[in-house]
């Protein structure tokens, strides 16, 4: 993986499935962080979260400004991988006992039904999670029901920056399986109307924000707001470490 930003990437697509799958194969528990806008600008702030990053098995760029920020300051050129594309690659990885914990139960029983009668996919767990912060969560709890499934891979849906956190904490109790947090994917696959991602032509021309502030401006204003906050120094940061000024953390 490189550093950018602070966040190791790791943006081949082709290695981001081949260290899932040796995370497998592997017999032990490992977490994979899909790194958006907004936990981009929370690891600006937050330096336990951003230990988080540093310390998950894999982060992929989940935002489309990212390549190009890199691409503006040095000239590398990188594709970002969605959490719906790598949750869409995987369903497809056959043989694979697959948890899905966190959302809501109306989504969980809707995206349940759809991913049996639109793929092949077996050896299913569906499990709710309390609503309560990250630090209330009964972890060894949690843990014990997914060893006793023996998952091997763990997707959870709790939004950033909390499923992060979540996912990092809940490894500790995990024998295997690699778990990884994929947000608003759940929703998205559910077939439900309002969780719907932005039309085509939105997402090309990236402005997909829009359309999430659009439709949820309470939640998403804040967000949007963090990223605003920390983008000028962010950028600035890296510049100078481009240039050899800052490079007190790679």
């Amino acid at each position: 993986m490189k550093y950018y930003f602070g966040i190791p990437y790791e943006f081949d697509r082709s290695k981001i499935l081949q260290i899932i799958r040796e995370g497998v194969v592997a017999d032990k528990a490992a977490y994979v962080c899909v790194a958006d806008g907004v936990v981009l600008a929370t690891c600006q702030v937050d330096s336990e979260y951003r230990n988080i990053l540093s310390g998950s098995m894999l982060n992929v760029c989940d935002s489309s400004y990212v390549p190009i920020y890199i691409r503006c300051i040095y000239g590398h050129k990188y594709i970002s991988t969605s959490g719906e594309w790598l949750f869409l690659e995987l369903l497809g990885w056959e043989s694979m006992k697959m948890a899905f914990i966190g959302s809501t139960n109306s989504i969980l029983t809707s995206l349940k039904q759809r991913l049996i009668s639109q793929s092949d996919i077996c050896n299913t767990l569906f499990a709710e999670l309390p609503f309560c912060k990250v630090e209330e969560f009964d972890y060894s709890s949690i843990a014990q029901m997914l060893n006793r499934f023996n998952a091997d891979i763990i997707w959870v849906s709790l939004g950033a920056p909390k499923q992060e956190r979540f996912i990092a904490n809940l490894a500790k109790y995990l024998t295997r399986g690699v778990v990884i947090a994929v947000g608003a994917v759940f929703g998205y696959q559910s077939g439900n109307q309002k969780l719907r991602r932005a039309p085509r032509p939105i997402i090309t021309f990236k402005l997909e924000f829009l359309y999430r502030l659009l439709q949820d401006p309470e939640k998403q204003w804040g967000r949007c707001s963090l990223i605003l906050r920390t983008l000028p120094k962010m950028l600035l940061h890296e510049f100078n470490r481009k240039s050899g000024i800052d490079m007190d953390t790679q």
